[in-house]
């Protein structure tokens, strides 16, 4: 998979953090290289859902905040073991 072609710095699990109306957030999966950010979000199965488009693009906006790196976002469906890019 893809995740293996990376040249990983840093990985951040289970990564909290607060929005800017106080509401707390947990990103699965951060993964770090020299000029990349990648979120990646777990789901069981459906990775089709409308919802975590609008989920993830939550999560990319905070990104931003913290980092003038480029960022893509990710679906993982635990069950079919693949990934979906959202942007």
């Amino acid at each position: 998979d893809f995740i293996k072609s990376l040249d990983i710095i840093n990985e951040y699990h289970e990564y909290a953090y607060f929005d800017n109306l106080g509401h707390k957030s947990i990103i699965d999966l951060i993964l770090e290289t020299n000029d990349k950010m990648y979120i990646i979000d777990y789901k069981l199965s459906n990775v089709d859902n409308p919802h975590y488009i609008e989920q993830l693009s939550k999560y990319k906006e905070y990104l931003k905040t913290v980092t003038n790196k480029e960022i893509e976002i990710y679906l993982y469906s635990l069950l079919k073991k693949e990934f979906k890019k959202l942007n």
